[in-house]
């Protein structure tokens, strides 16, 4: 499926064909192959580039990390050039005269500087190019541990491709009410087919607190003589569970999303639950868009990547 409302008209070469701007977690999300992220050098230059950002006070051996990557790969390309980069898309953000190269899927065909220090300045959407080409390059996690990266490199990277899921809103939020009853014995046959349970926590809000978290779960900014629609509210004040997991969706969709797209899967989930269990009100972000705002809200409250339980 190409991105909704085109029809792309291919040249021979790996050339643009269609310059669009999509949201970065539908770019993030469209770097997985049969449940694998294959794209590890990003996940290493936005270590890389935070690290930048904060001075330079966080792990030094990520800096180390970086140049390995580019004396590996043979590239001329070192930290003092990505520094300047980054201190500019920081000031002025990314410049969309310079889109990234993308396949028709998504695949990341070239750009993958620039797609990174956007990840790391926290940019909502980016340009692209959609190209024909298939230009696709090994860098996943096996890539680095052949050419000898030490294992906490490799974990620093696993947790740096959880931490960009998360915040671009590329996995999916569930909120429901705290209850004796676990949500591992019952909310699993309701998941949508092809999903992974990240993590699971729990924690107490105030009643405005509640409705913050809500409201960014259901947002829709549906226009209507100036008027944005209402959300209507289903959460009380109290303790609430928070589930966070990964659709391995097939990457014809992914790139088709836009920020206010929805996912079918979670939105025939919602209404498998409303009808097995009424008086159980669970909410959860249908949207790259409200699954972004909505972590954002939870890091004010304590969220982090290690935060809560896995599912054994």
């Amino acid at each position: 499926m190409s991105l909704p409302g085109s029809r792309l008209f291919h040249s021979r070469a790996i050339t643009p064909v269609l310059r669009h701007h999509i949201p970065m977690g539908a770019l993030v999300h469209s770097q997985w192959s049969a449940r694998r992220f294959i794209r590890y050098d990003l996940a290493l230059r936005t270590l890389t580039a935070r690290h930048l950002l904060n001075g330079g006070t966080t792990r030094k051996n990520i800096v180390g990390w970086y140049q390995q990557m580019y004396d590996k790969r043979g590239s001329t390309e070192n930290l003092a050039v990505f520094h300047e980069l980054l201190t500019i898309v920081a000031a002025e953000g990314i410049d969309p005269r310079y889109p990234v190269g993308v396949s028709k899927t998504g695949e990341l065909l070239d750009g993958a500087q620039r797609m990174a220090l956007a990840l790391a300045v926290g940019e909502e959407s980016v340009a692209v190019d959609v190209r024909r080409g298939r230009r696709l390059r090994p860098y996943g996690r096996e890539w680095f541990r052949n050419h000898g990266f030490p294992e906490d490199a490799l974990t620093a990277m696993d947790h740096e491709v959880d931490r960009i899921m998360a915040t671009t809103g590329a996995d999916t939020l569930v909120v429901t009410p705290s209850t004796e009853q676990p949500l591992q014995e019952w909310l699993p046959s309701f998941l949508p087919p092809d999903s992974e349970v990240i993590r699971e926590w729990s924690l107490a809000l105030s009643e405005a607190e509640v409705r913050e978290l809500e409201h960014a779960l259901k947002f829709v900014p549906i226009y209507d003589k100036g008027k944005l629609r209402d959300v209507t509210h289903q959460l009380a004040e109290g303790p609430i569970t928070i589930v966070r997991f990964r659709l391995h969706m097939p990457k014809r969709h992914r790139i088709a999303k836009t920020h206010m797209s929805t996912d079918r899967g979670v939105i025939d989930m919602l209404r498998s639950i409303k009808a097995a269990m009424p008086d159980h009100p669970v909410v959860a972000g249908q949207t790259i868009e409200q699954n972004r705002a909505a972590m954002a809200l939870l890091q004010g409250h304590g969220w982090s990547t290690s935060v809560g339980d896995t599912w054994e």
